[in-house]
C-alpha cells in the first residue's frame, strides 16, 4: 500500500513538474512568454487557389470580382507582376470579362487576395 501511494505521488509530481515548466520564463515571474514566429525574408507565402466566374472587373484598378462555385463573393486584387493567361496565352486584365471562368492562384494579406497568376477558362 506504501509503495502505490509513493508511486502515486511521484507520478503526481512529475505530472506537475512538467506542467509548471511549460508555464515558466527566463525571468522566474510565472508568466508565460509569448513565442512569436516572424516570417524570414527567405520563407515564401503559399499561394492559395480559387476557382469561380468573372461577375465584374475594373481595369483601370485592377480589381475584379467571382462568384465561387459555393456562392461566395470574391474581390481579387491584380498587380502589375500578376500573371493571366487565356487558352495558354499571355492575356490582360482587359481580357476579362463577366460570366468567364477563371482559376486564380492568389495570396491573402488580411482581407485582401492578391492574385498571382488568373488562368482564363
Amino acid at each position: 500500500m506504501r509503495a502505490a501511494k509513493h508511486a502515486a505521488v511521484v507520478t503526481a509530481l512529475a505530472v506537475l513538474g512538467a506542467v509548471s515548466s511549460s508555464f515558466a520564463d527566463d525571468y522566474g515571474t510565472g508568466t508565460p512568454m509569448k513565442k512569436s514566429v516572424v516570417p524570414s525574408k527567405t520563407m515564401e507565402i503559399q499561394p492559395k487557389t480559387v476557382v469561380g466566374s468573372v461577375s465584374a472587373v475594373d481595369p483601370q484598378s485592377g480589381i475584379f470580382t467571382l462568384a465561387t462555385i459555393e456562392g461566395e463573393a470574391w474581390t481579387i486584387q491584380t498587380r502589375p507582376t500578376t500573371k493571366i493567361s487565356a487558352a495558354g496565352r499571355p492575356a490582360t486584365i482587359s481580357e476579362l470579362k463577366a460570366g468567364k471562368q477563371v482559376k486564380v492562384r492568389y495570396i491573402s494579406n488580411g482581407n485582401t487576395q492578391t492574385a498571382r497568376s488568373v488562368e482564363i477558362q
